[in-house]
């Protein structure tokens, strides 16, 4: 409930400051993880700042963060599902994000969430946006032909219909 997400951060904060005077106190990953997935249910900008601050703290050497595509999945999932007029964009920068970390790799599904999400608009802008993550997921499958990122006929849907609406 958003009741309980909202306690999430303090929790979280009291936490971060334990740590200060006592280093075995200091968030790990499953906290970050559980926070990310708490504020995905009903804040998805709240759940990439976490994810973000997750990050740092990692790059830092302060929190170890596991690789998993589930995460990505949790943050771009939130995020198409939210009625955010930056939904789509801020969707689109974590696909792209993950293509470029060699770590991550983002999953067909999720990458076509975004495609859908940017079809979802209804604007030549979303159009061409669409089109270009499906380029680079071509781009991206042609450089790691291993790699679960490669469209399939759920990648083409929305941007055929789309073009259909549009005739």
């Amino acid at each position: 409930r958003l009741e309980s997400a909202a306690k999430v951060p303090s929790t979280f904060g009291r936490l971060v400051e334990f740590s200060k005077t006592d280093p075995t106190k200091q968030p790990v990953g499953a906290s970050y993880m559980a926070l990310i997935k708490t504020w995905s249910r009903f804040d998805p900008a709240k759940a990439e700042e976490a994810f973000w601050r997750w990050k740092d703290e990692n790059d830092n050497g302060r929190c170890e963060m596991r690789i998993e595509s589930d995460l990505i999945r949790t943050l771009v999932s939130s995020w198409c599902k939210s009625n955010e007029s930056n939904a789509a964009e801020q969707s689109d920068g974590l696909v792209r994000f993950a293509m470029k970390e060699p770590e991550w790799e983002p999953t067909t599904f999720v990458a076509n969430m975004v495609i859908n999400k940017w079809c979802q608009e209804k604007t030549l802008e979303g159009l061409e946006r669409a089109q270009d993550l499906l380029e680079s997921m071509i781009a991206y499958h042609d450089a790691h032909p291993g790699s679960e990122t490669k469209p399939d006929n759920l990648t083409y849907l929305p941007i055929v219909r789309f073009l259909s609406e549009i005739g």
